[in-house]
C-alpha cells in the first residue's frame, strides 16, 4: 500500500477521534461498546489474511478508532436521562453509514473488488457528514453541559 493510503487512514482515524470526542462520553452504555467490538473484532478477522506489512496494524487501530465513533453515536442516541431527539437519530444514522461507507471501501480496497464501490462508498460517506452536521443544530445549553460533566 502507498503512502496515500497511510495518510487517508490516518486523517480519517483522526476525524473519528474528533468525532468521538464531540459525540461525548456520557452515557457509557458499554453493552453498545462490547456489542459494537465484537463486530469489530469478525469484520477484522474476515479482512486479516488480505492484509499485508504495516496495513495489518493499521487497520487494526482503524476498526478501533470506527467502533469508538460508532459506539459514541448509538450511546448518544440511547440516552434515557435526555428525550430521544431528531438530532440524536440523525447522529446514529450518520455514524452507521460512514461506517458501512469504510467497510466497503475496505472490502474494496484489500479483498476484493465491490461492484459500484465508488458510488456506494462516497453516497454514503456524503449522507453520513450530511446526517451528522445536521445532529447539531439542535443543540442546546444543557445538552453542551451534558457533555463537559
Amino acid at each position: 500500500m502507498s503512502l496515500f493510503c497511510f495518510v487517508g487512514m490516518l486523517m480519517f482515524g483522526i476525524s473519528h477521534l474528533l468525532y468521538t470526542w464531540a459525540f461525548g462520553l456520557r452515557p457509557l452504555k458499554l453493552w453498545i461498546a462490547l456489542t459494537l467490538l465484537s463486530l469489530g473484532v469478525v469484520y477484522y478477522v474476515a479482512v486479516y489474511s488480505y492484509l499485508r506489512g504495516p496495513m495489518i496494524y493499521a487497520m487494526a487501530g482503524y476498526v478501533v478508532v470506527l467502533v469508538m465513533m460508532s459506539w459514541r453515536a448509538l450511546a448518544r442516541v440511547a440516552c434515557s436521562d435526555y428525550e430521544r431527539t431528531w438530532g440524536r437519530r440523525c447522529t446514529a444514522a450518520g455514524a452507521v453509514l460512514f461506517v458501512g461507507s469504510d467497510l466497503v471501501l475496505a472490502i474494496d480496497r484489500f479483498c476484493f473488488t465491490v461492484p459500484h464501490a465508488r458510488a456506494v462508498v462516497m453516497s454514503t460517506y456524503y449522507g453520513a457528514q450530511m446526517l451528522i452536521s445536521l445532529s447539531v443544530a439542535e443543540q442546546s445549553e444543557p445538552e453542551m453541559l451534558w457533555k463537559r460533566n
